[in-house]
């Protein structure tokens, strides 16, 4: 059994008391054609970027 790291992100953050949270669902390891995969890839991976941004 492997860790649910989007539940385990979604439980800190609402302990924090983030209430509005998005979770797209989608996995970088499945969609190659739209995301870059270390796990997948390797040293040929390109680099992606994410962000959290809080709307004061």
């Amino acid at each position: 059994m492997g860790l649910d790291l989007p539940a385990i992100n979604e439980a800190q953050l609402r302990e924090e008391g983030v209430v509005n949270i998005w979770k797209s669902g989608e996995c970088t390891y499945c969609l190659p054609e739209r995301f870059f995969s270390f796990r997948r890839d390797r040293e040929n991976a390109g680099r992606m970027l994410s962000f959290v941004s809080r709307i004061a």
